[in-house]
């Protein structure tokens, strides 16, 4: 059985996060795409039609608490959500009329690609958000 352990914010979403029986946590893909202005039924299609994306973000379908009812949707792991952001056109959320959806997830498309160049070129990678977060404590 499937239960919430967790709700996390994430690019101004509150997700729920359900923990499976093998111990992997995952989040609803709606809300995600919902927040950045995108047809739910192609990004449905696109996580769930492709083999490739269902390993490589484990697409599956969760049991998922809310407005009093669980329903079942369609989800992927919470350690593949940068991931799957990675996937999306910003122009096309720019065009959709999301002009601060595109500008968001630009700077996280730019940030996480330099975090990874990094971590390939010097086997590790270090935001400076992190750090003065880190000195404030």
């Amino acid at each position: 059985m499937s239960k919430v352990i967790v709700s996390i914010e994430y690019a101004g979403l509150t997700l729920p996060v359900i923990k499976r029986s093998s111990g992997e946590e995952i989040v609803p893909l709606k809300p995600i795409a919902d927040l950045f202005g995108l047809s739910w039924e192609d990004q449905r299609k696109k996580v769930s039609d492709s083999a490739y994306f269902v390993e490589f973000l484990g697409t599956c379908t969760g049991d998922i608490p809310g407005a009093g009812q669980r329903r079942e949707q369609t989800c992927i792991l919470l350690s593949r959500v940068a991931a799957y952001l990675m996937t999306l056109n910003p122009e096309k959320i720019k065009a959709a009329g999301n002009t601060d959806g595109a500008r968001y997830l630009i700077e996280k498309q730019n940030e996480w690609a330099d975090a990874l160049h990094d971590y390939e070129l010097l086997g590790v990678a270090v935001t400076l958000n992190h750090a003065k977060a880190q000195d404030a404590l």
